[in-house]
């Protein structure tokens, strides 16, 4: 559910929420959720770690180097997500 109202305004923030969102689900790394709607993305890096006796599952890749971060992005992510209606100052 988004909360921004289309007063036709020269941007759609809907549907840029939407986009954002829908990028960092497509990051997503680890074992994923049954209604991943990233069709191409699979679990993926189950077993970062387990050489050194260390659970690395989870987080998300950055976009070039194949890394997976924890706590940035979930930071960045959850900013979208929380402050977003805020920021628009149609947000109902």
């Amino acid at each position: 559910m988004f909360l921004f109202v289309d007063d036709g305004a020269k941007y759609n923030y809907n549907r840029v929420l939407e986009l954002s969102i829908l990028f960092y689900e497509a990051q997503r790394s680890g074992k994923l959720p049954t209604d991943n709607r990233i069709p191409w993305r699979h679990d993926s890096a189950l077993n970062d770690g387990s050489d050194v006796g260390v659970d690395l599952k989870g987080g998300w890749y950055d976009g070039k180097s194949g890394r997976h971060h924890d706590i940035l992005t979930s930071f960045t992510q959850t900013c979208i997500m929380t402050f977003s209606p805020y920021l628009h100052k149609h947000a109902s």
